[in-house]
């Protein structure tokens, strides 16, 4: 992927994820939680490691978002790019880092965690344009 396709998955996911996180958050069970909790104690753990790892536990947070958000075609469309997705978490930890990545998802799973719907997909919605912006800084430096 070339970085003008990068910036158009984080358009995509932008769009979609701030919908679907908001859905879920009026949605999910308290296994979900703990699943939400559970990838950001690995990112966290991967973060301090510097480990490629953290591309995984972060995809893994956002994909039980969506198969959690009740639309069956939402899922189903995630699911269909989840290799590009892979692909994007990888590059983006590899270059921009996963610095701000932990804290911006414990915002999220805490507004998920009192059903704050809106909230939640404000948090998402800022989080994919943060990176955006920092994939952005990142390719103008290079």
């Amino acid at each position: 992927l070339n970085t003008y396709d990068e910036l158009e998955i984080l358009d995509f996911r932008e769009v979609f994820e701030t919908e679907c996180t908001r859905r879920f958050a009026v949605k999910h069970s308290e296994e979900d939680i703990l699943k939400l909790e559970s990838c950001i104690e690995e990112m966290e753990k991967f973060a301090r490691d510097g480990s490629g790892e953290f591309a995984d536990a972060d995809l893994r947070f956002h994909m039980i978002i969506v198969n959690g958000c009740g639309n069956q075609l939402m899922i189903k469309v995630m699911n269909i790019l989840h290799d590009i997705l892979r692909y994007y978490q990888q590059e983006a930890n590899r270059t921009i880092g996963p610095q701000q990545g932990v804290a911006e998802h414990r915002r999220i799973l805490e507004a998920i965690r009192e059903e704050d719907g809106e909230l939640a997909g404000l948090l998402m919605k800022r989080h994919i344009q943060r990176s955006r912006r920092d994939i952005c800084q990142y390719r103008e430096k290079k």
